[in-house]
């Protein structure tokens, strides 16, 4: 079992990280904070885990990203990871008035990617040389140009860093939705997803392996990570009291106008905070089809399973994001992850430990599960592939 522990503050403390470095495979920061020079500080003070950066193709150019990213894995050693994503929102930011359609992004992406790792393996493992009596740096005959030409790119390569120590950066994506799901089978090694039962779980993890099989992959080059949101104490009042209490410091007013964003332009003005949603007004805008497809249907989804009120859906989204809640002690959380891993719902978790609580899962989830021999007490390996039990590249 792996975990990849993301951190909900807007702050890192190294000697943590260095004291968590013998358990975890990766660690993300819930805020905006550009992602690629954070990576770098985090390598900086980290030995093992990897370090995964979230980098859009909707706005961004190939050349730069796999220039980027392996220079990221050639400074940390091996350990990094690129979060695919088509984004959303931000189109404004972008010099584009409107979004494109999501298929549209969808292929742009793939291009994207094809490119990246074009220029990643335009250098042959043995290219870099070094000879300084000889004044070679590099054996042009291992080095070789891309020239790519494509509907949105064009390419002439090669990249002017040697190859990097995993080939190329782990390619991650969390899309949930149908052409989510097919791009994501193309290409993605480490999949994020939401899930509230194993069932779901072992659905979409089923279904990723079947698609990926059928573009040619192997099944077993994918790992499928839930996200688990982790609210964990000494004994369940004390977890129920710590869940309460952060559910308490919402402000679900302002998370309203949010939600209908995240719901796809639904409309939940004029519903009393306290007042069940009515299954009419979860309808969401046909605009939303071209931005987000898995979010919307996710908390619509959720509303409608549980009744629930604007207040508790909006609690949903901000303690969350629509991942799986998990309240209780220690021994309950290492029993429920553990029954997800051993029903074939998760290769692993996305850990979300709540906010000034995430010691609680490290010091009492961690160790049990060492403990009942379902993850590992050290490194086995030194990249982010080799952690994570993946093929190199190159």
């Amino acid at each position: 079992m792996d975990a990849v522990f993301r951190a909900d503050v807007p702050y890192l403390n190294p000697d943590r990280i260095r004291h968590t470095a013998g358990i975890g495979i990766g660690i993300g920061i819930g805020i905006g904070i550009e992602p690629t020079t954070l990576l770098s500080a985090v390598a900086a003070v980290t030995r093992h885990i990897g370090v995964v950066g979230t980098v859009s193709t909707s706005f961004s150019e190939p050349y730069n990203v796999a220039r980027t990213f392996a220079t990221l894995d050639h400074l940390s050693g091996g350990r990094v990871g690129w979060n695919v994503v088509t984004s959303a929102f931000g189109e404004r930011n972008f010099r584009l008035d409107e979004l494109p359609s999501q298929e549209e992004r969808y292929a742009r992406a793939a291009e994207f990617v094809d490119v990246a790792r074009g220029l990643w393996s335009g250098w042959e493992r043995d290219a870099w040389r070094v000879d300084r009596r000889a004044g070679v740096f590099a054996d042009p005959d291992r080095v070789h140009r891309l020239d790519h030409r494509g509907r949105f790119f064009q390419v002439e390569g090669p990249l002017d860093i040697p190859r990097s120590p995993q080939g190329e950066p782990v390619l991650v994506q969390a899309g949930a939705s149908g052409p989510g799901r097919a791009f994501a089978a193309g290409f993605a090694e480490l999949i994020f997803t939401a899930a509230q039962s194993a069932d779901q779980a072992r659905e979409f993890r089923s279904d990723i392996r079947e698609l990926a099989v059928a573009a040619g992959r192997s099944a077993d080059d994918l790992v499928v990570l839930p996200g688990i949101k982790t609210i964990v104490a000494e004994t369940e009042r004390e977890a129920a009291a710590l869940n309460r209490e952060l559910r308490d410091l919402i402000d679900a007013e302002a998370g309203r106008a949010d939600l209908e964003k995240v719901m796809g332009f639904v409309d939940l003005s004029g519903i009393g905070l306290d007042e069940r949603i009515p299954a009419e007004r979860l309808a969401f805008d046909e605009r939303a089809l071209g931005r987000r497809q898995s979010g919307p249907a996710l908390f619509r989804r959720l509303a409608l399973a549980h009744g629930y009120t604007v207040r508790q859906l909006v609690e949903e989204q901000v303690i969350s994001a629509g991942h799986k809640i998990v309240v209780g002690t220690p021994e309950s959380v290492a029993d429920l992850l553990q029954e997800w891993h051993a029903s074939g719902a998760a290769d692993g978790f996305v850990v979300i430990p709540a906010v000034a609580n995430a010691s609680a899962f490290l010091d009492g989830v961690v160790p049990l599960l060492q403990k009942r021999g379902v993850f590992r007490r050290d490194y086995e390996a030194d990249t982010l592939r080799a952690h994570l039990g993946l093929p190199g590249r190159g």
